[in-house]
C-alpha cells in the first residue's frame, strides 16, 4: 500500500483522517459497527481490524479505477522483463569504495521498478557476510540494503523481490567486502533516444546480474489524483464494510443493523461509488504516456459513395 492510502480515509476515534472523512460519518452506519464486527472477527483490537480491512479496501479500489481507467487507456502490466548482462572471465579488481550496475529506467511517471534475483560469482568473502547497497543514483543517497545471507564461494543468486519508486538504481558491493567475478551489458537492450527500456552501466567493473521487471502501477496513478478520487474511495469503503457485515455469520447478536439493511446500503454506496468514480475520471486531464496510459485512439469510418 503506497503511502498516499495512509490513514486517507480514517474513522472516529481512528485519528486523523487526511481528506477529512470518517467512515463511520456515511448515513446509516451505526456507530458500533466496526468494535462489533471486530468482536466478531475475534481481532485483538479495533485497529488491526480495521488496518486489516482497509488494506483490502484498497486493493479492490485499484483493482476497480484499473477496469475504469481501461476503458479510455491501454495501461499497460509489466512493460519490460530482463535481466541487465552476464559474467566476464576475471575478477572485479577495482580499488574504488563501490561497484556494480546502475539502471536508468524508462521515463514514466507511472512506473515502477521491481528487482527480482541478483547473481553473483564469488570467489571468497570475508566476516561478516558482506550486503547489497541500494542507492538512487552513482554517488547518490542509500535507500535500501540487501542482505546475503547463506553467501558462499561459486555462483549465488538472491531472491529480492522488492520494488523501488526511483528514475535511477544503483545496485552496489564493497569490493573489500567480496572478490567476484566482473559483469558485461547487453547492449542490444540500449536506447538511449527513445528512453522505452532501461539502460543497464556497469560501474567500476560491475558484478551484479539483476533480473528485474518494469511495470506499470495503478497505485501510482490514483495517489496523484487521490483528492479527486476521495468520495469514490470513501463509497467503496463503505459498500466493502456492508459486504463485511453481510458474510459475517454470527454478528446478529452484536448489531441492530440487520443483513436485508446492509445490502440496501452496500446497494447505494455502488451505485454512489460508480457515479463519483466515473465523474472524477471524466473530468481528468490525463496526459498520453507511451508506457502506461497510451491513449485509445478514435478510428472513424467514412463510406464513399461513387
Amino acid at each position: 500500500m503506497r503511502p498516499c492510502f495512509t490513514d486517507f480515509i480514517t474513522y472516529r476515534g481512528g485519528g486523523i483522517s487526511k481528506s477529512g472523512l470518517y467512515i463511520d460519518d456515511l448515513p446509516g452506519i451505526p456507530v458500533d459497527l466496526l468494535n462489533k464486527l471486530r468482536n466478531c472477527k475475534e481481532e485483538s483490537s479495533l485497529s488491526i481490524f480495521w488496518t486489516r480491512f482497509y488494506e483490502r479496501c484498497v486493493s479492490n479500489f485499484n483493482s476497480l479505477v484499473t477496469g475504469k481507467v481501461g476503458t479510455k487507456f491501454y495501461t499497460g502490466s509489466v512493460v519490460e522483463s530482463r535481466i541487465t548482462g552476464d559474467f566476464g572471465d576475471d575478477n572485479n579488481t577495482t580499488s574504488e569504495e563501490y561497484a556494480g550496475v546502475k539502471l536508468s529506467l524508462p521515463q514514466s511517471r507511472y512506473l515502477e521498478n521491481q528487482i527480482l534475483t541478483i547473481k553473483l560469482s564469488v570467489e571468497s568473502f570475508g566476516s561478516p557476510e558482506p550486503k547489497l547497497y541500494v542507492f538512487d543514483k552513482v554517488g547518490g543517497n542509500l535507500i535500501d540494503t540487501i542482505d546475503l545471507e547463506g553467501i558462499d564461494v561459486g555462483l549465488n543468486a538472491f531472491n529480492v523481490f522488492k520494488t523501488y519508486d526511483n528514475e535511477y538504481l544503483y545496485i552496489a558491493y564493497k569490493p573489500a567486502e567480496m572478490v567476484i567475478k566482473e559483469t558485461t551489458t547487453y547492449h542490444r537492450y540500449h536506447d538511449g533516444q527513445n528512453r522505452s527500456t532501461t539502460i543497464a552501466s556497469q560501474i567500476n567493473g560491475g558484478g551484479l546480474i539483476v533480473e528485474f521487471n518494469n511495470y506499470c502501477s495503478i497505485e501510482k496513478f490514483i495517489c496523484s489524483r487521490i483528492q479527486a478520487l476521495k468520495y469514490a474511495f470513501w463509497y467503496h469503503i463503505g459498500a466493502e464494510l456492508m459486504k463485511e457485515r453481510i458474510l459475517s455469520e454470527t454478528i446478529n447478536r452484536y448489531t441492530t443493523l440487520t443483513e436485508e439493511k446492509a445490502e440496501q446500503l452496500g446497494g447505494i454506496w455502488e451505485e454512489e461509488l460508480n457515479q463519483k468514480l466515473d465523474s472524477a475520471l471524466k473530468d481528468m486531464k490525463i496526459k498520453d504516456d507511451k508506457l502506461c496510459m497510451e491513449c485509445r485512439g478514435v478510428v472513424a469510418r467514412k463510406t464513399l459513395l461513387p
